[in-house]
């Protein structure tokens, strides 16, 4: 299926691309974008019937062991966005993949996106971090490592 690709969405998209360097950026067809920053390959997705861009990215594979203790930390964070940036942790039980989803409002300045995406990626990073912690260590389920300040998504 082929998108025509909606005006605020094209506009957010270049803005971001520019602020990052790469002029010719663009959702593809299917009104997708995939970029790797860091580490952390970034997901930007057009919902046009929802006027919102989703950003999203993969953060890796559930341990095989400690759930309860991982699905627990996990509704804790994303009580009120308290640990997420902004964010939704959740999980694609299919591939056993843990992921972090933002939803960014067509509606939007074009150049805070560029924000939004560091932001995210930071977060991203962070639970990345605190899933490989708990395949090594199964059931401790502490906070991430990496301090994560929600003054700063504010």
């Amino acid at each position: 299926m082929t998108l025509m690709p909606d005006p605020s969405a094209r506009a957010m998209i270049e803005a971001f691309g520019r602020s990052i360097g790469i002029d010719d950026l663009r959702l593809d067809e299917a009104g997708q974008c995939r970029l790797k920053i860091d580490a952390v390959e970034v997901n930007l997705e057009l919902q046009a019937d929802a006027a919102q861009l989703v950003v999203y990215a993969e953060l890796g594979r559930l341990p095989e062991a400690g759930h309860a203790a991982i699905f627990a930390r996990l509704l804790e964070a994303n009580l009120f966005w308290h640990d997420t940036g902004g964010a939704t942790l959740s999980i694609d039980r299919g591939h056993q993949q843990l992921l972090l989803a933002r939803a960014v409002p067509l509606t939007s300045d074009p150049l805070a996106l560029s924000e939004i995406i560091e932001r995210f990626v930071d977060v991203a990073e962070a639970w990345s971090a605190w899933l490989v912690e708990q395949s090594q260590e199964p059931g401790t389920a502490t906070p991430p490592n990496v301090e994560i300040d929600p003054s700063r998504y504010a």
